[in-house]
């Protein structure tokens, strides 16, 4: 790795909103303190911090300098890959302190903070909130790779909860288009994560470099 390539991924972080994603954290620790009295109430207020983080964090790929960075010799996607990973490593721990505190908050209703968490299915809740973040992310890139940047999060932001409103109406009703997988099932949103993920991979190829294989030599 070239001292030039060591600095552009060493200059992720300062691309993540991180202040941001903190803010968020705080406000999703008050309201679940103030309006959660069930796992299942705590649960959805997870989720929704989860949908939030998931809107700001889409930012990462918003980065202004993107015209310049573009002729550097260090591909889109290991720049756009760290930024993400930068971002994953903020939100990670920012959900699962609202979502302990929320069980902290609950647990002095004769139930302890592991039986809490164990209710709301931290398995299922973890996947539907990184499928929820990479889909932020894989429409952030395909917005700033068509419109510029500055898109990324104005598309992301409304795909997030748009998909998010689209699960919670339809619920069960939701179309199987994910096969040998129950909507809502932690396999039915590990595949989702895993088309996100795919997804945002091909948007942050760089065009230049897209289907280079074809390309005769």
């Amino acid at each position: 790795m070239t001292v030039r390539q060591r600095a552009t991924w060493l200059a992720a972080p300062r691309l993540v909103p991180l202040p941001a994603m903190g803010a968020v954290t705080v406000i999703g620790c008050v309201a679940v303190v103030l309006v959660v009295g069930t796992p299942d109430r705590l649960r959805a207020w997870v989720v929704l911090t989860g949908v939030v983080l998931a809107a700001v964090a889409a930012s990462a790929v918003d980065d202004p300098t993107e015209s310049v960075a573009a002729s550097a010799p260090v591909a889109r996607r290991p720049r756009w890959t760290a930024r993400v990973a930068t971002g994953a490593v903020g939100a990670a721990p920012a959900v699962a302190v609202v979502a302990a505190t929320g069980a902290m908050a609950l647990s002095d209703n004769a139930e302890s903070v592991v039986d809490v968490l164990d209710a709301m299915d931290p398995g299922t809740l973890g996947f539907q909130i990184a499928a929820y973040l990479m889909i932020g992310w894989a429409v952030g890139a395909a917005a700033v790779r068509h419109w510029g940047p500055g898109s990324g999060v104005r598309c992301a932001g409304p795909a997030v909860f748009g998909f998010h409103l689209a699960v919670e109406a339809t619920g069960h009703l939701w179309p199987r288009w994910l096969p040998g997988a129950e909507m809502g099932t932690t396999g039915w949103w590990r595949a989702v994560l895993g088309l996100a993920t795919v997804a945002f991979l091909l948007a942050a190829t760089d065009p230049a470099r897209r289907l280079s294989w074809r390309r005769r030599p």
